[in-house]
């Protein structure tokens, strides 16, 4: 997480009391930096940069010291890789996570067109894609969307995730 965050998480679980000696594992809790690659158990963690949080930066960013960091991943293990967006300020935002083979890539579609994303994934090398945080009016047009989905991937390519979605990869 986020370097300010951890102070704040720790205290929170000391307040709820979580305490670190009561957990059945060792917690260890890492400030990301963004290209900053960790490596646990064999599967490595990339954490980059996106631009979700500029907008809410420049209109609050002389008033709070917060860095507004916002972070998409790239995990690689020894047979899968799994790219996990969160939320993006832009599609640009995945370039860099998507250069390699993806196996898995798991994404927002709540702040831009359908279409836009759908342009830009379908150059890439991506075996499924789940979209995830899907806006109201996705929601409302769904099978819209799927069709125009398929104009860009195919037929089993992409799954448009629901409360409780469940995946073996």
């Amino acid at each position: 997480m986020p370097r300010e965050g951890i102070a704040t998480v720790r205290n929170y679980l000391n307040t709820v009391l979580l305490f670190e000696e009561l957990m059945k594992f060792r917690m260890s809790l890492v400030p990301l930096k963004g290209k900053r690659k960790i490596s646990v158990r064999g599967v490595s963690v990339t954490a980059w940069n996106n631009t979700h949080l500029e907008s809410l930066k420049e209109n609050f960013g002389k008033m709070y010291p917060n860095k507004f960091e916002s972070f998409c991943f790239r995990v690689d293990g020894r047979k899968t890789s799994v790219v996990y967006s969160g939320d993006v300020g832009a599609p640009l935002d995945l370039v860099p996570l998507l250069q390699k083979k993806t196996d898995v890539l798991i994404v927002e579609l709540a702040h831009f067109e359908p279409i836009t994303l759908f342009e830009f994934l379908s150059s890439y090398r991506i075996q499924k894609i789940i979209f995830t945080h899907l806006g109201g009016f996705i929601q409302r047009n769904l099978d819209q969307t799927k069709k125009l989905a398929l104009k860009f991937f195919k037929k089993r390519q992409c799954i448009f995730a629901e409360d409780g979605l469940r995946l073996r990869f």
